[in-house]
């Protein structure tokens, strides 16, 4: 339950005052939020559309077995599995939503 309400409020304050936090960009056109401090071990990666109307965030701690994932396509939270001992990574991000009402990007992932 931590986990989820932690993703909620990191993407609230990542796209209700997404000025506050420094992003760089990841590999695969994901962002990590590099200033916004986290519990220990966790990650957050957020994936924003070329058009800045949509986008997907995936979060994990590196102890857990699940990562946690939500955007701006649907009000759900998804989840998946992940080996306890690794971190999340900007892979895991789901693409962001072509369309806000695209949830295709969470196909391969469970609901909350």
């Amino acid at each position: 339950m931590k986990k989820v309400v932690m993703l909620l409020i990191i993407l609230t304050f990542v796209f209700v005052a997404g000025a506050v936090y420094a992003v760089t960009e990841c590999t695969n056109g994901c962002t990590g939020i590099e200033d916004y401090r986290a519990s220990k071990n966790v990650k957050v990666f957020v994936e924003v559309s070329t058009g800045l109307d949509t986008y997907a965030a995936v979060s994990g701690h590196k102890n857990g077995d699940r990562m946690f994932a939500g955007g701006s396509s649907s009000p759900k939270i998804y989840y998946k599995s992940k080996d306890t001992g690794t971190d999340v990574t900007s892979g895991d991000c789901p693409d962001a939503p072509a369309t806000t009402t695209d949830t295709s990007v969470f196909s391969g992932w469970s609901e909350l």
